[in-house]
Formats: C-alpha cells, sequence, structure tokens
C-alpha cells in the first residue's frame, strides 16, 4: 500500500492481550468484523470485535487447534459432538 511517493505501513497494535499459552490460527469474519484464534494449550477460542472492542472466549476440555472457515456466527453453535 503506498500514500504519496513512500510506502506507507501501518503501526502494529495490540488488539487483546489475553495471555495465550500458544495462541495461533487467526481467522477474520468478515460479517461479524470479528478476529477469532485459538489458544491451542489454553484449550480455548477467542473473539475480538473490532468496532466495539469486545472480548469473548469459549473454553473447552482439551486443545483447540483449528477453526471451522468461516467461524460460526452464534456462539451456542460451538460444539463438537464427541462420541
Amino acid at each position: 500500500m503506498t500514500r504519496g511517493n513512500s510506502r506507507y505501513m501501518p503501526t502494529p497494535r495490540l488488539l487483546d492481550d489475553s495471555k495465550n499459552i500458544v495462541g495461533e490460527s487467526p481467522l477474520w469474519h468478515p460479517e461479524e468484523g470479528s478476529l477469532y484464534w485459538t489458544d491451542v494449550n489454553g484449550f480455548s477460542i477467542h473473539r475480538y470485535r473490532l468496532q466495539s472492542g469486545e472480548k469473548k472466549c469459549w473454553s473447552f476440555g482439551e486443545p483447540v487447534c483449528a477453526l471451522p472457515s468461516p467461524p460460526p456466527l452464534i456462539e451456542y453453535s460451538w460444539h463438537w459432538d464427541r462420541g
């Protein structure tokens, strides 16, 4: 991306200091305007809504390694049958 005659590099900023053990698999959800990611060893999925700054975390009893693409729009759909 350029601005004028020089290259424009936006300054990175910390969105959420969630202290993840192994935070990875970032996934942008354009309809929600949200960033999702997993904390593999923290057994959780995180969501950050860019416009409001709202944060949400779902905890599980085992490692969470990946997210569906796109992630579900509704919170109660975070359920996988382990049977």
